[in-house]
């Protein structure tokens, strides 16, 4: 009956307990990099940095999938760092960024993805929808997002949506904290800058 009780318990109350526990977390790491904890609990909540020059969006969410939902990301409580891709060339791309690593690298083994061994020994990018333009993925813009990934936090998930440049950390954000995010966001910057460059076009 105890334990009953016990799982009656922790069925209702533990969802609460949980969005409370990553919130605080979320604002501790704002007040980390000198930023004020956003108002509002609604999702999702966010507050402005820059970095490297870069304007960035640290975003805190929560998803799930639904019978109905076409959503097929990550799931979970969810740590977002964001900038959007100068022009207007991204917007109507797609494209996930994936390290490679246990199980999946295990799986995708056998996939030629790039041509590049060694870049598809540790990445994969997939692209959904309108395909980006022949080239974007150069030499100089694999070795960018080689190197992001290889810093992500696992399970390194980036995505480029609606003209933005995305990093997901998923929880429990392990190793996630403030100095962690400054380092972070110039090799985001970095990598924003390539894609940048060889959507538009630009010289290799």
């Amino acid at each position: 009956m105890v334990a009953f009780a016990v799982m009656a318990v922790v069925a209702v109350f533990g969802p609460s307990f949980r969005h409370r526990r990553f919130r605080r977390r979320f604002d501790a790491l704002a007040q980390e990099l000198g930023q004020q904890p956003p108002a509002g609990r609604g999702w999702p909540v966010l507050f402005p940095i820059s970095g490297d020059g870069r304007a960035f969006e640290i975003r805190h969410d929560f998803r799930s999938r639904g019978k109905r939902s076409s959503y097929r990301g990550p799931t979970g409580y969810l740590l977002l760092i964001a900038t959007r891709l100068a022009g207007t060339k991204w917007q109507m791309h797609q494209v996930d960024l994936t390290r490679l690593e246990g199980r999946l690298a295990r799986l995708l083994t056998r996939t030629r993805l790039t041509g590049d061994s060694d870049f598809d020994a540790r990445c994969v990018v997939v692209e959904d929808g309108v395909p980006v333009r022949d080239g974007w993925l150069d030499a100089a813009t694999r070795q960018e997002v080689a190197r992001f990934l290889s810093m992500a936090p696992a399970p390194g998930i980036v995505w480029i949506r609606e003209g933005e440049l995305l990093c997901i950390a998923q929880d429990p954000w392990a190793g996630v904290d403030g100095p962690f995010i400054r380092a972070l966001l110039g090799r985001q910057a970095a990598l924003a800058a390539a894609l940048e460059r060889t959507a538009d076009g630009s010289p290799k």
